[in-house]
Formats: structure tokens, C-alpha cells, sequence
């Protein structure tokens, strides 16, 4: 029995693993443990380990990591305190794979710890580019990993070019897609959250830590914007990154509760989530799921700043970014992408990640987990 370790930090990152997660929990050949920290544990970020309850998987540790204050030593300070905590709990799990997920700053210090206590590294969706601080995470985790699964050829050969070998990279998909292609559909949703079917916006922003001025900027235009629409609104609140705090005393200061079609939410159930996007107007903000989830149901979406610029490519026509603009700019992008639909684009997976992901779990050699880097283009 393979001794496979999870570590989750916050309801964006875990929508990926779930369904990962059921898979390794369901296989009679798998012991998986799962711990849980970050913003999950969090009641100002919505408790999002309710989710991973409901879902009935197993929790097997928690750890708080996070240390409070709007304030960039505070992300250092955060990852430091899970270098302290995790190497004492890996060492009673004793794990022989190590499954790391993406692009999180508080994700790092599971993949330095798994790397330098020499377990077996597998990193999900390494080789992508976004040009923010998340870049120097993924890539920096991408460095310490035995293994890489990723979404996109684009992404192997990213990987390829960074000094990974070809034969340690696969291609599996997104595990998010193994969810939206097949989603359950719920019509009371629309009632669950104040909406009728196509005829509602969704917002979701979080902080740039890397140019928190300009997000600032962007945030204040973005609510203004906002506030003189008509039209509901589902308001997802920033997450846990640098520079959270002041964009919630500004929204708090722009009194948008005061606005009876603008409801907003620390966190929203996953499924809730896919059907609302699913069927909104438009998605508005810079969350990955715009990027990344918006494209599996055509939905049109404005790509606001920096966050997510990079990995906007041609394939994905539904994206609009606008990297900078005032008010009536973005009112008219929004009233006018309101109106339209995009054809589905599966680009980044077909379904089948997860269980591609937990085969792959099952035959790697975990026991030999020195790393070397290529010199040469393969």
C-alpha cells in the first residue's frame, strides 16, 4: 500500500484536487492523508474545510500557519511557521509520495519540507506562466519535484526548457476539468443565491502582491463600476494574499452592501460555484477561474490587471484583458460581453486528469528521489 500526503490550502487550490482526492480515498491500494491549513481554517475566508467535510474526505491533521496583518513580511513569516510545524508531522506520517499542488505561497514550505526530508515530489501543474509572485513559486516548487503533471503540452515543454526531464513530465489535464465536462445540474441554485439564469454577473478579485498600488487602483474602479449596475451580482471577497486587508477596508468604506443586487460571500460551495459560472453573464476579476474554468462553459470574461495575464493565449477567445482603464471604460466592456457566448473550449483538459493522475501515483518509483537537471535541449 502506497502512503500518498496531501497538503491543502485554500478552496481554489482544493476544487483542483478533489477530485483526486475521492479517487486516492476510494483505492483500496492507497493510504492517503490529508492536511489542511491555510485559509480553510479561517472563519473570515468562509471556514472552506466545511467544504472538504461535506465532501467526506478524511482529514488527518490540521495546522494553523497563518499569521495575521495586512503586511508582505507576514507571507514569509506564514511559510516559516509551516517549516517549523510540518517536518515533525511528515516524519510520524512518513509518506512515500509527496502530491503538491500548484502555485500557492503558503504551498511552498510542504515542498521544501517534502524535498529535504527526501520523500518522493509530485507536483501538479508545474511549467505555467502568470508573471506574478505565484511564477516564483511554481517554478521554485517545479525545481524541488521528482515529478511533474501538467495540463498542457505548452506547459511540458516550459518544464523541458527549465531542465526537466521529458520522461518525468506527463501530460494529464486539468483534475478541475474531470468536474465541469460532467457537473450535476441544480436549478434551485438561481434561488439559493438571489439569480435568475443568465442574467447576472459574477466578481471575483483578489490582491497583486507583486504591485499592490496598481491593485489597488484597479480594486476602487472596479467597485465603482460595479456599484452603478443594475444588474445582480455574486461578490466573491479577496483571498488570503498581501494587500487583502486593504482592499476589504475599501470595499467596506464603498458601503456595496448598501447596493440590494450586489450579494457578497466569503466563500461559496465548489459546485454552487461551476453552476453559477456556468450560467452567469460575464465573470468579472482576476481569479484563475477565469482563465483556467470560465472556457469549459464559453462564459465571457474580463481579465482585469496582472494577476493572470500571462496565461491568456489565443485559444482562449471568451478572455478579455484589460490591463489598465477607467470607469466607463470597463462599464461598456461589461454591458457589451453581457450580450454575448463563446463557444466551449476544453483546452486544458478532457475529463480523464484524475484518474490518469492517481495511475501515474501508483507506478512511479518513489524510492529513488535524487534530482538532476538536463543541460541539454531534449
Amino acid at each position: 500500500m502506497r502512503n500518498i500526503c496531501v497538503y491543502t490550502t485554500n478552496r481554489a487550490e482544493y476544487s483542483k484536487l478533489r477530485p483526486v482526492l475521492k479517487l486516492l480515498q476510494e483505492d483500496s491500494e492507497i493510504n492517503l492523508t490529508l492536511i489542511v491549513t491555510g485559509s480553510h481554517l479561517l472563519s473570515q475566508y468562509g471556514n472552506s474545510i466545511e467544504q472538504i467535510e461535506r465532501d467526506n474526505i478524511i482529514v488527518t491533521e490540521k495546522i494553523y500557519t497563518h499569521i495575521a496583518g495586512d503586511n508582505i513580511t507576514k507571507t514569509v513569516e506564514t511559510i516559516g511557521l509551516a517549516l517549523l510545524k510540518l517536518p515533525s508531522i511528515l516524519e510520524r506520517i512518513k509518506p512515500d509520495i509527496i502530491l503538491c499542488g500548484f502555485d500557492r505561497f503558503d504551498m511552498f514550505p510542504f515542498a521544501i519540507c517534502g524535498s529535504l526530508m527526501n520523500y518522493c515530489l509530485v507536483h501538479v501543474e508545474g511549467g505555467e506562466i502568470t508573471g506574478t509572485l505565484d511564477e516564483k513559486i511554481r517554478h521554485s516548487i517545479s525545481k524541488l519535484s521528482n515529478y511533474h503533471l501538467v495540463s498542457t503540452i505548452e506547459a511540458k515543454n516550459n518544464l523541458i526548457k527549465m531542465g526537466e526531464y521529458s520522461d518525468k513530465i506527463t501530460v494529464t489535464g486539468c483534475p478541475r476539468y474531470d468536474e465541469l465536462i460532467n457537473l450535476n445540474e441544480d436549478n434551485n441554485i438561481f434561488n439559493k443565491y438571489h439569480v435568475s439564469k443568465y442574467n447576472y454577473l459574477i466578481c471575483c478579485y483578489h490582491p497583486v502582491s507583486s504591485n499592490i498600488d496598481l491593485s489597488i487602483k484597479l480594486w476602487e474602479l472596479l467597485i465603482n463600476c460595479l456599484k452603478k449596475l443594475k444588474v445582480n451580482i455574486v461578490f466573491i471577497t479577496p483571498n488570503v494574499d498581501y494587500g487583502n486587508q486593504r482592499l476589504l477596508d475599501i470595499l467596506k468604506s464603498a458601503n456595496i452592501e448598501d447596493n440590494n443586487n450586489i450579494k457578497t460571500y466569503k466563500h461559496i460551495d465548489i459546485d454552487d460555484f461551476s453552476l453559477l459560472l456556468k450560467y452567469c453573464n460575464c465573470l468579472i476579476g482576476n481569479s484563475s477561474a477565469g482563465i483556467r474554468e470560465a472556457c469549459v462553459f464559453g462564459t465571457p470574461v474580463i481579465n482585469i490587471g496582472t494577476r493572470q495575464n500571462f496565461r491568456v493565449n489565443d485559444d482562449l477567445k471568451n478572455v478579455h484583458t484589460m490591463l489598465d482603464y477607467n470607469e466607463s471604460e470597463l462599464y461598456e466592456k461589461i454591458i457589451y460581453l453581457s450580450e454575448k457566448r463563446y463557444e466551449p473550449n476544453f483546452y486544458f483538459g478532457d475529463g480523464n486528469a484524475s484518474t490518469k493522475i492517481v495511475k501515474i501515483l501508483k507506478n512511479i518509483d518513489f524510492k529513488n528521489n535524487e534530482k538532476v537537471l538536463s543541460y541539454v535541449n531534449e
